[in-house]
């Protein structure tokens, strides 16, 4: 299909950048990961006693490091694969260019070389592919510091778009034609801080009842240590699960 404009990342006719972006940043992380841990442990190895509060509290940090840097990475992802075009009659399209097996190791860097393989082909021939969505409307618009979010007219994905973009106050004007009145709205805000906010109190709370269960405390019965552990897990878990929605703005 031919298209009158194309909007995309600056990085699109550079070769071989979605795969070293997205495989170098994951690689990074592992790494960081492993150092933190590496360094974690020798620093609190000369300690006798009382490791098990700062051993809980090092685990979590770095997992959550690693959480926060890997939204990072997908995010920038998403924005590197997300194309935005305009036909001849002013239609507009958009169309995520990741092709992510799921399930699978090997799966998932087949799909990152099909997503290159898919961008190369766009930044040689930027017609509108078969895959694109067109809008016919636009249900919100969130705006965050770095890009802008986009939710359509039914419960398909989201989309983000860079600010950065060249030509991205221009596209966002035409797409601000399909909305209604949820510019910048978000009705489930406070629902995703306040389950930010209860979320963390609740790893708090069950990261000091593991602590006082520790057998070098001993302040609390043994038998209570376990399940005080996986309810932390899950208090983290939903922590990140409530910060994602908040950022996505669901």
């Amino acid at each position: 299909m031919e298209k009158r404009r194309m909007w995309a990342s600056p990085h699109l006719g550079k070769k071989g950048h979605y795969i070293r972006f997205l495989l170098g940043s994951i690689g990074g992380i592992l790494l960081l990961g492993l150092l933190l841990s590496v360094g974690g442990a020798m620093v609190l190895m000369p300690l006798e006693t009382n490791k098990a509060l700062p051993s809980l509290f090092l685990c979590l940090g770095i997992a959550l490091l690693m959480g926060v840097l890997a939204l990072a990475v997908g995010r920038k992802s998403t924005m590197e694969c997300t194309l935005f075009f305009e036909d001849l009659q002013g239609e507009l399209y958009v169309f995520d260019a990741r092709a992510f097996a799921s399930g699978k190791v090997l799966g998932f860097f087949q799909g990152v070389r099909t997503t290159q393989r898919i961008l190369s082909s766009l930044a040689q021939n930027p017609s509108i592919p078969l895959g694109a969505r067109k809008i016919t409307r636009v249900e919100a618009i969130v705006p965050h510091r770095t890009y802008f979010l986009l939710r359509l007219q039914d419960q398909g994905p989201v989309y983000l778009l860079s600010r950065r973009l060249e030509g991205a106050e221009e596209l966002i004007a035409l797409l601000q034609r399909k909305t209604g009145f949820s510019w910048g709205q978000n009705t489930r805000e406070k629902k995703g801080l306040w389950g930010i906010l209860s979320s963390g109190t609740a790893l708090l709370l069950f990261c000091l009842l593991a602590y006082l269960c520790h057998p070098a405390v001993g302040a609390l019965p043994l038998f209570l240590y376990a399940p005080c552990v996986l309810l932390a897990f899950g208090a983290f878990s939903l922590l990140v699960y409530f910060f994602v929605l908040h950022h996505r703005g669901l």
